[in-house]
């Protein structure tokens, strides 16, 4: 009895271990392809993207929790959130970059390829996103100050009154006068220790300047196109997901009419209707860039 236990419960463990790898092995592989290519990230904040994930690049998967996960350069780093199913293989994934810096970030579909790297994101400081403060003084106000003279002139003007007139209306004006010069020099001094103590003004971080060609390799990356496709300036990333098809075009050296790019790009079953490429549903903007990087030199 105890060896049929024990047989029921390896198997039971070898069934768990199956089942678990069962979207790795029953579908083959799949390409995950961002919505859009976030520009930046904010430390602390949220950031939200959406993916669709296709079986064979193709066939949009339902049913997955595609993982998010963050590193520093160099490192593995860690999962910081699974994306939620929204329908039609399409998932949406909220998660934090804990500090500011340059972040690598993969998706992780439970489909081969195992990791699908994304373009490295710039991590902004939180808050007001700058890499230094500069002070900025106020300016003074001249008014507090000549206040402050005026009464002067009034205190003068009254004594000089009363002491001709001995009239009770020259010392009210002189009192009345005192009053005011008190205030006004007392808030030109108040303002003087503000322009003492100058304001912090965090100035905006520009974020990398990058031409059309290296936008383009970006969304190479972004849009799984380099999942299928081989292309020497993305040689590194495709050592990360390694894996490789033969019957498509290595895109390295290749080049073509620029019209007809935009025209496959935007719907490649138009032009070819039993091509596996799907349609990515790519902005205008992303097609130029895309164009200009397969184009280029």
């Amino acid at each position: 009895m105890k060896p049929i236990i024990r047989l029921l419960g390896a198997g039971g463990i070898l069934a768990a271990i199956l089942l678990l790898a069962l979207p790795a092995f029953a579908g083959g592989w799949a390409v995950a392809t961002l919505d859009s290519l976030p520009s930046h990230a904010v430390a602390g904040q949220p950031l939200v993207i959406g993916l669709v994930v296709r079986q064979h690049g193709v066939t949009p998967l339902d049913g997955l929790s595609p993982a998010i996960r963050i590193a520093r350069p160099g490192q593995y780093g860690e999962v910081v959130a699974f994306a939620a199913p929204d329908g039609g293989g399409h998932y949406t994934a909220t998660f934090i970059f804990p500090e500011a810096g340059e972040w690598n970030w993969y998706l992780e579909t439970g489909f081969w390829p195992e990791v699908q790297p994304m373009p490295s994101l710039t991590v902004l400081a939180d808050g007001a996103a700058v890499a230094a403060a500069t002070t900025e003084a106020p300016p003074a106000s001249p008014y507090p100050f000549a206040i402050g003279v005026a009464g002067i002139v009034g205190v003068t003007g009254g004594l000089l009154a009363l002491a001709r007139t001995k009239a009770p209306w020259a010392a009210g004006v002189a009192l009345v006068a005192a009053v005011v010069g008190v205030m006004g020099f007392a808030s030109a001094s108040t303002g003087a220790t503000a322009s003492a103590s100058p304001k912090v003004v965090p100035p905006v971080v520009a974020l990398p300047e990058r031409s059309q060609v290296e936008v383009g390799q970006r969304l190479f990356v972004a849009k799984g196109c380099v999942v299928c496709h081989q292309h020497d300036a993305v040689a590194d990333v495709k050592k990360v997901i390694n894996f490789s098809m033969d019957d498509v075009p290595n895109l390295t050296n290749f080049s073509a009419d620029a019209d007809y790019l935009v025209k496959w790009l935007d719907d490649p079953q138009s032009i070819k209707p039993k091509t596996y490429m799907p349609k990515l549903n790519l902005s205008d903007d992303e097609i130029t860039a895309l164009v200009v990087f397969i184009n280029a030199p």
